[in-house]
């Protein structure tokens, strides 16, 4: 085998990438293989990594010590089954348990789609990632990072810059013929062609900045917000939404697979993350030509036509929201090339 991907974070960007990703390494002739631990799951998750030869899935509501533990026993176990060349792990528990675990002469390579040491954090969950980052760097090959907001974290960590790969997420340019029309896509997802209909699609934890955003929605009251993911912060978002009665202007929809196809049911789109690696929502957002306020981050600013404002302004945000809302769809950008991203991966493995 060429590469073992390894991850537990199997929903959400991660899952996006990898299915942007395996299949376009796959048609390279690149032979890889999944192994998915967690309890981060979301359908259709091991249905859509079935064309590869190699898959191994190992879900289960283990605590989070007893599911690395659990994942360093069955990454040496397939390493001697499936013998891989590389080793790419995917996002943070994913990265600890790969290079740790990992029998030496395999070429390790690690992408955290965002490290865990912004300020923002918890402070315990900062310095659990520092201490880890700073013990498992000298096992680390290559450090590959899929968008310069990573470039500064990294930095911060003492990562030497000779490890550094930046490969940024890209996607397809034929992305733009699975769109559905407006008509389409609403009907499908039940929204009438006469409402103002914003998306936020991301994963419902606090970095997304969803309790910000409910904070300022109250402001808009001819405008639904439709959030599409699902995450820890759910039950938080529901009692915000129940106690400030905005069940008549939000509508948390859980996951909606292949989201992406569904973009021009929207007028605007709504990414007010804290951090960011590089979100796909926000470039299948700019693929689509809807619309986008973002959060004034490095990881966002990817576009002139987006609406950016500052982190903890809200008003600064409500007015990015309307600015959004009343200009005119944009023609679809690509701010990254899925191709380049594939052909600088494949050169990452083959060194």
């Amino acid at each position: 085998m060429d590469v073992l991907h390894i991850t537990e974070a199997c929903g959400a960007g991660v899952r996006r990438h990898l299915g942007l990703v395996l299949p376009a390494l796959h048609k390279r002739g690149l032979s890889c293989g999944l192994f998915a631990f967690g309890t981060r799951f979301e359908p259709g998750f091991k249905e859509e990594f079935s064309f590869l030869d190699n898959t191994f899935f190992l879900q289960g509501n283990l605590l989070r010590l007893a599911s690395l533990v659990s994942a360093a026993f069955h990454i040496r176990r397939l390493c001697r089954e499936w013998n891989p060349r590389v080793i790419h792990c995917h996002a943070f528990l994913a990265g600890v348990a790969a290079r740790i675990a990992a029998p030496k002469g395999i070429r390790l390579l690690y992408s955290p789609h965002a490290f865990s040491v912004n300020p923002r954090i918890s402070f315990s969950r900062r310095s659990i990632a520092t201490i880890f980052e700073s013990l498992l760097r000298g096992r680390t090959d290559a450090f590959i990072l899929v968008g310069p907001g990573e470039q500064a974290d990294a930095a911060s960590l003492g990562i030497p810059r000779d490890k550094i790969r930046l490969v940024c997420n890209g996607l397809p340019q034929n992305i733009i013929d699975e769109f559905l029309s407006r008509e389409k896509a609403r009907a499908v997802l039940g929204i009438p062609m006469e409402e103002r209909a914003v998306v936020a699609p991301c994963r419902l934890e606090a970095q997304k900045g969803l309790v910000q955003l409910l904070k300022v929605w109250r402001n808009l009251p001819d405008v639904r917000l439709h959030i599409f993911g699902d995450g820890p912060m759910k039950g938080t978002l529901e009692a915000i939404i129940s106690k400030n009665n905005l069940g008549d202007s939000v509508t948390l929809h859980g996951v909606r697979q292949n989201l992406y196809k569904y973009m021009l049911a929207f007028d605007a789109g709504i990414l007010p993350s804290l951090y960011e690696g590089l979100s796909y929502s926000l470039l299948e957002m700019l693929a689509a030509g809807i619309p986008v306020a973002a959060s004034d981050i490095i990881a966002n600013r990817i576009a002139d036509t987006l609406h950016l404002f500052p982190l903890d302004d809200s008003e600064a945000m409500l007015n990015a929201i309307r600015n959004a809302l009343a200009s005119h769809a944009n023609a679809p950008v690509f701010p990254f090339s899925l191709d380049k991203q594939v052909d600088a991966l494949v050169n990452c493995y083959c060194k």
